[in-house]
């Protein structure tokens, strides 16, 4: 399997490459994943005041926490929901203040549905 290795950019962000794939931007992940959200919820939808702005927003695979930084920015109380696919990108980057839901022990092939 291959590993998660992390690397600073040329503007001094923290980023991650997976084997041969580069998770987020080499130079700016924060403006990528500012414009990747901008592009997402829409640019006339940017403030929670909208009527179309979303309540809760779902990330899954939230990887650096580039993305919940931008949707934070624009949505400042936007409720965030963050799966982490990945237990080495959560402690990377995450924080006391970020854990107020965190189930590290639970694994999605131990739950059985019916």
């Amino acid at each position: 399997m291959a590993r998660i290795d992390f690397f600073t950019t040329a503007n001094g962000q923290l980023s991650a490459r997976f084997g041969d794939h580069t998770l987020y931007s080499r130079y700016d992940p924060e403006k990528e994943a500012d414009r990747f959200v901008a592009q997402s919820i829409g640019a006339d939808r940017g403030s929670i005041q909208h009527p179309l702005a979303p309540a809760v927003v779902v990330i899954l695979g939230a990887g650096l926490g580039y993305i919940e930084k931008a949707v934070t920015k624009r949505l400042p109380d936007v409720r965030i929901i963050s799966l982490y696919l990945h237990d080495e990108l959560y402690h990377e980057t995450r924080d006391a203040a970020h854990q107020s839901a965190w189930f590290p022990s639970w694994r999605p092939a131990e739950t059985r549905l019916n």
